[in-house]
């Protein structure tokens, strides 16, 4: 439901803020794919976003790419991260 809206919202304010938010939801979907776009999206904003390289190590681990996500990870705890 809230899918369109979030795509619609990319499209007109590309910010790394609307790629985190739309990530989040499609991440709660089960897309993981999609998700990775979007926080792939956020870090070419900002690299020192420790949400978006967190979620994205999460949607890389559901995608199988276990060596990628842990690169992410890991620099999600140097800047600051705490979980998973």
């Amino acid at each position: 439901e809230a899918v369109p809206h979030f795509e619609r919202a990319c499209a007109l304010d590309p910010t790394p803020n609307a790629h985190l938010t739309f990530g989040r939801a499609l991440l709660d979907q089960r897309n993981f794919k999609d998700a990775a776009t979007h926080y792939r999206a956020a870090l070419e904003f900002d690299d020192n976003s420790a949400e978006a390289h967190l979620n994205l190590a999460v949607a890389l681990r559901a995608l199988g790419r276990t060596a990628e996500a842990a690169e992410h990870l890991r620099r999600a705890r140097q800047l600051g991260a705490t979980a998973p």
